[in-house]
């Protein structure tokens, strides 16, 4: 049997039913790809192919050009590509049908930084991809240290940390510091280093903390129950880092990030990593100080300031 076959009236041409079947879809060249690679072109692999096929990405018609009944290639667009994410792509014949969807994956082109494995003192550790610091129960005193895996020497940068407990006294040292600083002692226990102590209300005073002078004039105090979420905002364009809990930074340190104003500290120059230390009183309370941070892999709780980088990698 032969029909004669007109899609969208303009096209004309003589051929089997065969030919007129649903594509189908069996594989896809190139995917998973890296985003913002830019504009490339997909080889759909499949059957039911016709010199009208065309090739959708996500709905939308791309540029086909017809190789086999077998193979079709289409032209992607470089906006296609731009964001992480899946995909659908299929293959229409007018007039007949829609292929099945095969997925293409778009990965992220971003590696964000985590906790540094060999950064951290013994006596914390370091679980859930290495974004979770826990300072174990019992541990010794002191208030022993971990820095993340990625620095900056230039640009702006924002991270929330989340700090919990389930001990009754606790206490987080969260800032940034240069390499080197000792694993058992806290960011701001030297000149290059800076953080804010944060600590349960009614404990004892939060302060702010560099080359281990305490910042008295902090008198808003960094008090918090927990879980809270602190927000880091570091500016190395201009030297200047903020620190702020649950969505504000005008407690401890006031100001705004997107306006450059009323840092916690400024004047900083080199290369800063994120920075924590980690306190438990120890017996009798039986407890861990714990802190989660998220670097940007995931979303955010606050918005992140006009002008900075959505996380740090």
């Amino acid at each position: 049997m032969s029909m004669t076959y007109t899609p969208k009236g303009v096209h004309s041409y003589w051929a089997s039913s065969a030919a007129l079947s649903i594509p189908v879809i069996s594989s896809l060249s190139g995917t998973p790809r890296v985003e913002d690679l830019g504009a490339f072109t997909l080889t759909v692999t499949g059957t039911g192919f016709t010199p009208f096929s065309v090739v959708q990405w996500a709905g939308a018609d791309r540029t086909t050009t017809y190789v086999s009944s077998t193979s079709l290639t289409a032209a992607i667009l470089a906006g296609d590509v731009d964001d992480a994410g899946t995909f659908a792509v299929t293959v229409s014949n007018p007039g007949v049908g829609v292929s099945n969807s095969s997925t293409f994956t778009v990965t992220s082109g971003v590696t964000y930084a985590t906790w540094d494995s060999g950064t951290h003192n013994s006596s914390i550790v370091l679980s859930g991809s290495n974004l979770i610091a826990t300072r174990q129960a019992n541990a010794s005193g002191g208030l022993p240290s971990v820095l993340a895996t990625v620095g900056k020497s230039a640009g702006k940068w924002y991270w929330e940390i989340q700090a919990t407990a389930t001990a009754v006294e606790y206490m987080q040292m969260i800032g940034v510091s240069k390499a080197g600083l000792a694993q058992t002692t806290y960011p701001g226990s030297d000149a290059n280093s800076y953080s804010h102590n944060s600590q349960q209300t009614g404990v004892a005073t939060g302060v702010r903390w560099h080359n281990a002078t305490p910042n008295t004039t902090d008198s808003t105090r960094f008090h918090h129950t927990v879980p809270v979420w602190i927000r880091v905002a570091l500016d190395m364009d201009n030297g200047k880092l903020w620190v702020g809990t649950n969505g504000s930074f005008t407690s401890p340190s006031g100001g705004d990030p997107a306006a450059g104003t009323n840092p916690s500290w400024s004047g900083l120059s080199g290369t800063y990593y994120p920075a924590v230390a980690l306190y438990y009183a120890g017996s009798p309370y039986n407890g861990a100080a714990i802190v989660t941070a998220n670097f940007g892999a995931t979303a955010f709780q606050y918005s992140v300031p006009s002008g900075f980088n959505s996380g740090m990698y």
